[in-house]
C-alpha cells in the first residue's frame, strides 16, 4: 500500500508539472498555445489547462470544450466573462446575458471593464452589448452543461 501512494504522489506531482508551466512558464518555455494542450492531456489538472485556454483566447468561442470542464472546478470572474463571451459569439445570447446577470451580482473589481461597455453610447442601429441586457429567462445549472 505505501508503495502504491509513494507512487500515486510522485504521479500527481509529475502530472502537474504539465500545467504548472502553463501559468509560471521557465525561461525556455514552449509557446502558450502548446503548454495548454499538453496541459489539458494532464490526468488531474486538466480542468487549469481549460481555464487558461478559455481565458486567454481573443474568441473564447473557439474554446467550447474548454467549458464543459473548467467552470466546474475553477468559477471566478475570468472564466465567467469568458464563457459568457464565448455564449454570445455562438448566439445563445440569453444565456450569455444570464452568466452576466450571475456576474454583476457579485461586483468584483475584474468585472468593471466588461461592463463598462454598457456605459458608453451605442451607435444608432446597433445594439447593445450582451452584458448590457438581462436575460430573458431563468436558467439553471442544468442549461449549462
Amino acid at each position: 500500500m505505501a508503495t502504491l501512494l509513494t507512487f500515486g504522489s510522485a504521479a500527481s506531482v509529475i502530472d502537474y508539472r504539465r500545467v504548472s508551466v502553463i501559468f509560471a512558464p521557465p525561461a525556455n518555455a514552449t509557446p502558450l498555445a502548446q503548454r495548454i494542450a499538453e496541459g489539458q492531456r494532464s490526468w488531474f489538472f486538466a480542468h487549469h489547462a481549460d481555464y487558461a485556454a478559455a481565458t486567454t483566447a481573443q474568441h473564447p468561442s473557439q474554446q467550447m470544450a474548454a467549458f464543459e470542464r473548467a467552470p466546474h472546478y475553477l468559477l471566478d470572474t475570468r472564466i465567467m466573462m469568458a464563457w459568457a463571451t464565448a455564449l454570445d459569439e455562438i448566439g445563445e445570447t440569453d444565456k450569455a446575458r444570464h452568466l452576466a446577470d450571475r456576474l454583476r451580482e457579485f461586483r468584483n473589481a475584474l468585472s468593471v471593464d466588461f461592463f463598462a461597455e454598457c456605459d458608453k453610447p451605442v451607435p444608432e442601429g446597433a445594439k447593445k452589448p450582451f452584458q448590457c441586457e438581462p436575460a430573458k429567462q431563468r436558467y439553471d445549472y442544468r442549461d449549462f452543461r
